[in-house]
């Protein structure tokens, strides 16, 4: 037996066929999703989002929403409460506590009959990227990184969807600054098609190696001699450092 949407004898199958029990063994203790709480970041191979899409946003267990009304108790210490408002993010959001979905997710449909599902498709959806900016824009967040800019047709496209949910959201809530609580950043690969993402409190870092084009770091701490683009990643100043890769990776 092997996944579905594997395809017999290809590349997949020869990695899993030639992987040694010790090396699967390894993986399967490997956590899904790294927190850095010094950073407020968390790091995940494809994505996550900052609530579930399927209710509204000011639905009161929405995890940001009950960590906002939290800010308002006397007894809140922020530097305490932080580290735990961001875990709760993978375990409060559903579409966030499937393994197949961090290692996988790319897009997520905000309406719709699919409202609220993930999707690995670029085409499909909206970019989880742009609800979890959305989500952290309540917060009254901004960051100075320059983002990527698409082509004007594709954004319209990836946007619309988005859109008509913000829509739906607007006679509940103000789009900015509604939420006290505090901002998460996500730094995460698998869009090479993508290329390089950077938007507040996201930064996509997939740059296609595995295509022969170039293969990225984000190098956050020590950055003396380092030349790249400068990104912020929660209260610290990181640098994107790429090199250009051979054919198949190499």
């Amino acid at each position: 037996m092997f996944p579905t949407d594997w395809e017999w004898k290809g590349e997949h199958w020869h990695i899993a066929r030639n992987l040694a029990k010790h090396h699967y063994a390894y993986l399967l203790q490997l956590p899904l999703v790294l927190h850095l709480p010094s950073l407020h970041t968390l790091v995940v191979h494809a994505g996550l989002l900052p609530s579930d899409p399927s209710r509204s946003a000011n639905d009161a267990n929405q995890p940001l929403v009950e960590a906002s009304h939290s800010t308002t108790s006397p007894n809140y210490d922020a530097s305490l409460a932080r580290p735990s408002e961001e875990l709760t993010l993978l375990l409060d959001v559903p579409q966030n506590t499937h393994p197949w979905n961090l290692m996988n997710m790319r897009s997520v449909y905000v309406s719709g009959k699919h409202q609220g599902e993930v999707t690995k498709s670029s085409k499909k959806g909206n970019p989880w990227s742009d609800v979890w900016k959305k989500e952290m824009k309540r917060m009254g967040a901004e960051h100075d990184d320059q983002e990527n800019a698409g082509t004007e047709d594709q954004e319209d496209a990836e946007g619309d969807e988005l859109e008509d949910q913000e829509r739906r959201d607007a006679a509940d809530a103000d789009e900015e600054g509604d939420l006290q609580c505090s901002p998460v950043t996500v730094i995460y690969g698998h869009a090479a098609g993508r290329g390089l993402d950077i938007k507040p409190f996201s930064k996509g870092i997939d740059t296609g190696c595995v295509y022969g084009r170039q293969l990225s770091a984000l190098v956050i701490g020590d950055i003396s001699g380092l030349k790249g683009e400068s990104v912020r990643v929660g209260d610290a100043q990181g640098v994107l450092v790429s090199v250009e890769c051979g054919k198949g990776g190499t």
